[in-house]
Parts: C-alpha cells; sequence; structure tokens
C-alpha cells in the first residue's frame, strides 16, 4: 500500500522502483488487482503489469503527438 494512502513505512510495504516507474504507479494500489490477502509476490507483480501499461500509454500519446507535429512541420 503506497504510504501516501495509509501506508506503513514497515519494510515489507516497502518495494525499490526507479524513479519514473514510481511516478507512474503513483498512489495506485495494487492489492485491488492482486486480490484479498494476496501475498508480496502477487502485489509486486500486480504493480509491475500497473506500470507497463500506464508505460505503453505514455507512449502511444508521445507517438500520436509526434506525429502531429510532424504532419504541421511537413505542411
Amino acid at each position: 500500500m503506497p504510504t501516501s494512502a495509509q501506508g506503513s513505512d514497515d519494510p515489507d510495504n516497502r518495494a525499490l522502483s526507479c524513479r519514473p516507474c514510481n511516478q507512474l504507479k503513483g498512489k495506485w494500489d495494487p492489492s485491488g488487482e492482486a486480490g484479498p490477502g494476496a501475498d508480496r509476490g502477487a502485489l509486486v507483480a500486480a504493480a509491475r503489469r500497473y506500470v507497463q501499461r500506464r508505460r505503453a500509454e505514455a507512449q502511444r500519446k508521445l507517438a500520436g503527438a509526434r506525429a502531429l507535429i510532424g504532419r504541421e512541420i511537413d505542411l
């Protein structure tokens, strides 16, 4: 559970991640996707899948913006 959502500072509630991945995850709580009573491995896997989806979404948006900019330059 994210500390910003009343998660504890306990080491069992922490997972290392790079800054971009941590920002993509934000306040999202993996227990909703992993299910009630999920173990740490399932929670980390759920968070990883969520970040991958968010990263893919951001890349699609960036590609769309680049395509739009490219069309405007070609005119």
